[in-house]
């Protein structure tokens, strides 16, 4: 299991397999195929995951990743 703050898969889920946030789809979100499994679909209008709590303890060094992916029909 990774170790860390929070980490929600986001495999058809908001869990939280690590804290306790929960993570939950605001705005219409969906979940969606992914390239390697599920992702989140998103318009890039007001749809987000809400986890109501910080991911990131940003007092300290940290480094963050975003894969960003065309899902076919949208831009």
């Amino acid at each position: 299991m990774p170790t860390g703050i929070h980490f929600c898969p986001l495999d058809g889920t908001g869990e939280d397999v690590v804290g306790n946030n929960d993570a939950t789809l605001i705005g219409g979100s969906t979940f969606a195929e992914g390239k390697n499994g599920q992702g989140l679909a998103l318009n890039g209008s007001g749809q987000f995951a809400d986890t109501g709590a910080a991911l990131l303890d940003t007092s300290g060094n940290y480094s963050a990743s975003v894969s960003r992916t065309r899902i076919s029909g949208t831009s």
